[in-house]
């Protein structure tokens, strides 16, 4: 644990279904015991690291300062990128600590109030670290990933946006450290269901690399399933195949691939279909899937995603599920976002997709079960049809709103959309370059 970046080298690989918006074999049941994580050390290290990086990033602002003070401390460019990268779980070493805080022109108290920083980030992680290293030798690896999965579940449907930034980054980082010391072979199924949770929270966090790893992963895991287990398991396996698919397909429509993303849901729909697997959840979100990879296409008909919108809408109204308006409102907003995607927008389309989704939002806080992440989407979804409608100040009403949301929880993949689709015109708005 010595090198100049932390335990893992110099700087890491760089890299959106929930846990139960996104991926059916995931509800989480509602008498599961309270998680073993603990939220307050995550969030206590993030406190650390937003400290020490405001305080370098302040010091470096002018153009050419940061090559200038890497070549100081004899660190590469991108090693001080990634120091200054909130996404990265990592933190440096003791001794990079000191040469950073060494070449900065600091007084005397602040250097040592910024080594302290520095140095309790650092501490707080490796002592996550230790203790699940230490629940792994001691517990079943099954027990262990069901608190991860508590914790997901809790960070998904977070409605405090600070508790859902937190959450995130710990499930993100404990997941993929407990991934570098688990057994696909000896313990398959909670490798890949821990699998497809790395994925999620790496896909919310945009690093697609990575998720796309963690899904291939994924089907990995499955292969070393042996015939007895699969036959004992048979429907949780057939839940964990389809969501490999899915998790596949969402990071090809991310990168913008829609083809790979259509055959991806495609062949998860396929399975479900020959191993007569019959989860609402599973097959709302796998349509959804479907309906957002044509609507992603360069051609595509409103008949072929009003079908698709309604076979969910069909689904949600006969189910009792608690997640079911949920899925219903993420159906609309998929709808809405294809016909802004068809092309010029009339005023009878616009109409029709403002009724769709306005009254939906307006209860979205009543709903059983809704988090930030949901929130953000929404307000996207509204976002972008004001624009297409060319309502700037209704645009910037919701593009404002989605934006904060998604800066305060750590959002950093719908930041990032929201950005690549309005470029300059969000200048504007105040924190929009955060």
């Amino acid at each position: 644990m010595g090198d100049d970046w932390g335990e893992h080298g110099d700087v890491g690989a760089t890299g959106r279904p929930s846990t139960v918006a996104r991926a059916g074999a995931y509800r989480i049941p509602a008498e599961a015991p309270a998680t073993n994580l603990s939220l307050d050390s995550a969030l206590e290290a993030d406190i650390h690291k937003a400290i020490y990086i405001a305080i370098i990033d302040g010091r470096l602002h002018l153009r050419g300062s940061k090559e200038a003070f890497a070549a100081r401390v004899a660190i590469s460019s991108r090693t001080l990128r990634a120091l200054l990268d909130p996404k990265d779980f990592k933190t440096p070493s003791l001794e990079l600590s000191a040469r950073v805080v060494e070449a900065l022109a600091l007084p005397p108290e602040q250097r040592s109030d910024l080594l302290d920083h520095m140095r309790l980030a650092r501490e707080r992680r490796l002592l996550r670290e230790r203790r699940l290293i230490t629940q792994l030798a001691e517990r079943p690896a099954s027990e262990i990933v069901m608190d991860v999965r508590h914790a997901h579940h809790a960070a998904t449907f977070a409605t405090d946006p600070i508790v859902a930034r937190a959450g995130y980054r710990m499930v993100a980082e404990e997941s993929t450290l407990l991934l570098r010391r688990m057994d696909a072979h000896g313990d398959p199924i909670p490798f890949v269901e821990l699998c497809l949770v790395a994925h999620d929270t790496l896909c919310v966090l945009d690093r697609p690399a990575r998720a796309l790893y963690y899904a291939k992963l994924a089907r990995f895991g499955i292969e070393q399933i042996d015939a007895l287990a699969a036959r004992r398991h048979r429907e949780r396996i057939s839940h964990l195949v389809v969501n490999s698919l899915r998790a596949e397909a969402v990071v090809y429509g991310d990168v913008g691939l829609p083809r790979r993303a259509y055959l991806s849901n495609r062949a998860a729909l396929a399975w479900m279909r020959r191993r007569g697997v019959d989860d609402f959840v599973l097959t709302a979100y796998t349509t959804i899937g479907l309906l957002k990879a044509i609507a992603a296409s360069s051609r595509f008909t409103l008949k072929e995603v009003n079908a698709l919108a309604d076979r969910v809408r069909r689904a949600c109204d006969g189910s009792p599920d608690p997640i079911a308006p949920l899925v219903d409102l993420q159906a609309r907003e998929a709808r809405v976002r294809a016909y802004v995607a068809y092309g010029e927008m009339t005023v009878s389309r616009a109409r029709e997709a403002q009724a769709l989704l306005a009254p939906a939002v307006e209860t979205m806080g009543r709903l059983p079960l809704v988090g930030s992440l949901h929130e953000v989407t929404a307000l996207s979804t509204l976002a972008a049809l004001r624009y297409a409608r060319k309502d700037r100040a209704g645009w910037l009403h919701y593009v404002e709103s989605a934006l904060a949301l998604a800066v305060d929880a750590g959002l950093s993949d719908q930041v990032a959309k929201i950005h690549e689709k309005y470029g300059s015109a969000l200048q504007d708005i105040e924190g929009a370059g955060v």
